[in-house]
């Protein structure tokens, strides 16, 4: 029987992450930690719209994390075998597929 053996910073991350996954709104801090982008990226960001955030006061930015972890996954890459697999779907389908 194998003892689970676990040190405290390994437990504090653990329990950074589960804090995270729990919370809805960040603060600019918080998206900070949460991607690990400078303050000065993430102004950046907001200034073009190019992520969605919330302004309620003059100065306090806030991000849905919901809202960033989607807007995180957009722009698919696709890797070669479903370039290859969307290739062969088109040939197959425009009767130029030869085995």
């Amino acid at each position: 029987m194998s003892k689970l053996s676990i040190t405290a910073e390994e437990l504090k991350l653990i329990f950074k992450d589960s804090l995270y996954a729990q919370k809805r709104v960040f603060n600019l801090k918080d998206l900070m930690t949460y991607t690990g982008w400078s303050d000065k990226n993430i102004y950046r960001l907001t200034s073009l719209n190019l992520i969605p955030f919330t302004k309620p006061t003059k100065g306090s930015l806030f991000f849905d994390r919901l809202k960033i972890e989607e807007w995180l996954l957009t722009n698919h890459s696709p890797t070669s075998q479903e370039v290859d697999d969307l290739v062969n779907k088109h040939l197959f389908k425009n009767g130029k597929f030869k085995y």
